[in-house]
């Protein structure tokens, strides 16, 4: 079935209008290419396959509630687009029908604006984010969680830039945790690793930002208790990262920069690991971990042939 968007002049771009809904059923595909696509309260409900290719797409331009709904076993390609989020609602982008829908994500060479909001899933088969850069998202951004049977997940080869804070980003946006910390990139599975991706904090104008727009400490990049991180480089961060491991990984100019509180507890793990990290120039390295190095259960946390330079530890053996 052909659909007819509507163009419009907005800011001097002529924009495709997606008003209507899209339905697209289970052995059909649907392929936007070469287009600058603004949502406004529309959805699309793909039980097939939904493929972007080099596309521009704009969402919570007006007040949010236009979605992609991805059902059953549905396929959700993007790639070499750009993702701009307008504005503030907390209702996702990208989502499921149904807490048993089992969709494969694969998302290649795309660029990621002020998005908030922009993907959740109660359980997935497989998602994939290779080659994009992630430019200033910061309240969930992507939020993913699986049953024991699925949940493979794979993020290389990224950026992600945190050098401002959108306009439309208000106090009430940011529902933390305890620490006041809303998570970027939050994501479980029975298999979730986060390789070769750098992760760039301007960490004097964004915390300066922060204090003043949203009253809070800082924002964790990338979440998760049973994840990987391997062969990354992060500069400039505070309060980012929580995760099971860290192997081959730089640290500059870092503040905190490790925060495993939630990791150690809830995880399957024996130990919490950073091996064979570079610390260069950074403070207080973890966060609130020396205390609760060991839980009930008798889950343990350690450091192994990591190396420092320049670098003031949290002040306690660890």
């Amino acid at each position: 079935m052909k659909h007819m968007l509507n163009k419009f002049i907005e800011d001097g771009i002529e924009k495709e209008l997606i008003e209507s809904n899209i339905v697209v059923n289970i052995g059909e595909k649907k392929v936007f290419k070469n287009q600058i696509l603004s949502f406004r309260v529309a959805e699309i409900y793909c039980e097939g396959t939904l493929e972007f290719d080099n596309c521009v797409i704009h969402y919570n331009d007006d007040d949010g509630g236009e979605q992609i709904v991805l059902a059953g076993d549905a396929n959700l390609v993007m790639k070499n687009c750009t993702i701009i989020c307008g504005g503030y609602s907390e209702l996702f982008f990208v989502t499921y029908c149904d807490e048993n829908d089992t969709p494969t994500i694969k998302i290649e060479d795309c660029k990621f604006i002020n998005c908030s909001y922009f993907m959740a899933f109660n359980n997935y088969k497989y998602f994939e984010m290779t080659g994009c850069e992630i430019k200033n998202c910061y309240q969930k951004f992507i939020h993913l969680e699986a049953y024991d049977d699925g949940g493979i997940c794979r993020m290389d080869h990224n950026m992600i830039i945190c050098d401002g804070i959108a306009d439309y980003y208000q106090d009430e946006c940011f529902i933390g945790d305890i620490d006041l910390q809303p998570s970027c990139i939050d994501v479980e599975g029975r298999d979730v690793k986060f390789s070769n991706t750098i992760i760039k904090e301007n960490l004097s104008i964004v915390k300066e930002e922060l204090d003043e727009k949203l009253e809070i400490e800082g924002v964790v990049h990338f979440e998760s208790n049973s994840a990987e991180i391997s062969d990354c480089v992060f500069e400039g961060m505070s309060l980012a990262l929580k995760a099971a491991s860290y192997k081959n990984c730089q640290f500059v100019n870092c503040n905190e920069c490790i925060s495993l509180l939630e990791s150690l507890f809830g995880t399957k793990r024996e130990w919490i690991k950073v091996e064979n990290c570079n610390f260069e120039n950074c403070n207080n390295l973890i966060k609130e971990i020396a205390h609760r190095a060991f839980n009930s259960d008798g889950k343990k946390f350690k450091m192994i042939n990591c190396e420092f330079v320049l670098t003031q530890s949290s002040g306690e053996d660890v």
